[in-house]
């Protein structure tokens, strides 16, 4: 464009002022809201996505079926640990996950003087060794596998190693004191878990650990803390597989009660979607609101865009005689199109 043309370009933006700013008000509005949107669709749908093999885990859950109402418990028995493994071959991997206990008091003793913490949310649970095959963490120092092996032994996030310890790189063998019970070491620090997790722990202790203190030997009591989660190998068909294990807790409950408790897979995929089963976050997210999301996104940018076009067309329709007297004083059909484009 050369200057004579920038200059009109200019006088005409400045003339038709008021179309001008509406319009770049309504487009900035209209796509930078489904931009936005969009992003939010795109986190909420990423969550646990990122673990390796994240089709082929699941979380068992219990329905209880009784006096006409069907309810849904995202906890299971403890003693499933101790044979579900062994008794079905499709599993590859299992493991508990306990977050009721201990409290979030976290008490460290530093240059001989006794800090206390008191960590709130999720962030603190027991689990098995076999929950760093299920999930994939990235272990900065120690052996993962050895300390969730081994009781009284904990791995930290490199997060709460920087708190507590003002390093993440020195914290090895270290002690700490879990809410004033007793003290355990250090033995793994892993990278902090991404803002995309429904497993938003930072502090894993060894599931051997206050193990007898804290565990009940029934197969009817439930807590939604304590959550089982396996990975099944590779082809197992999952609708089969659970068919297979749907009355397996029922199998061993000895009392007579009044209802039926179901054991159901859950994907991994769903923990963030299922409004009716929390999950460690305690932050769900429907998939009808993220459709409801998607929808106004694209109708605000359809809006965005008609505005645009009949603005344009109102204006186009006062700037026909320029377009006339143009065209006699020799501009080109290719110069006036540029000429458009370029102010549009």
């Amino acid at each position: 464009m050369n200057t004579n043309g920038f200059i009109i370009l200019i006088r005409r933006l400045l003339i038709n002022r008021i179309f001008v700013i509406t319009n770049v008000f309504g487009l900035s509005v209209g796509i930078s809201s489904a931009i936005l949107l969009a992003l939010i669709v795109s986190f909420e749908l990423s969550f646990d996505g990122y673990h390796q093999d994240s089709d082929r885990i699941y979380r068992l859950i219990s329905q209880d079926v009784g006096k006409g109402q069907v309810s849904y418990d995202p906890g299971v028995p403890f003693p499933l640990r101790e044979s579900f493994t062994s008794d079905f071959a499709e599993v590859e991997y299992f493991t508990m996950i306990d977050a009721n206990s201990p409290g979030g008091l976290v008490t460290i003793e530093k240059e001989g003087r006794k800090n206390s913490y008191n960590e709130e949310g999720n962030i603190i649970a027991f689990v098995h060794p076999e929950y760093f095959r299920i999930f994939d963490y990235r272990v900065i120092a120690g052996d993962i596998m050895a300390a969730m092996s081994t009781p009284n032994t904990v791995a930290i996030s490199e997060n709460l190693a920087e708190k507590y310890f003002g390093d993440s790189k020195d914290v090895l063998n270290k002690m700490i004191t879990l809410d004033n019970i007793a003290p355990v070491k250090i033995g793994a620090v892993i990278k902090d878990p991404p803002k995309n997790t429904d497993l938003p722990m930072e502090l894993f202790i060894s599931f051997s650990t206050f193990e007898d203190e804290r565990v009940w030997d029934s197969w009817s009591a439930t807590s939604s803390s304590v959550n089982a989660f396996i990975k099944l190998k590779e082809k197992v068909d999952s609708e089969a597989f659970g068919n297979k294990i749907k009355d397996y807790v029922q199998k061993h409950i000895e009392e007579d009660e009044s209802k039926v408790t179901n054991l159901l897979l859950q994907p991994l995929d769903e923990l963030h979607h299922n409004e009716l089963l929390p999950n460690f976050n305690w932050r769900m997210a429907s998939m009808n609101k993220i459709y409801l999301l998607s929808i106004i996104g694209v109708l605000l940018l359809l809006i965005a865009a008609v505005n645009f076009v009949n603005l344009n067309t109102a204006l186009a329709i006062k700037r026909s005689k320029e377009i006339g007297v143009r065209k006699v004083l020799g501009s080109s059909r290719g110069q006036l199109i540029w000429q458009y484009l370029i102010e549009t």
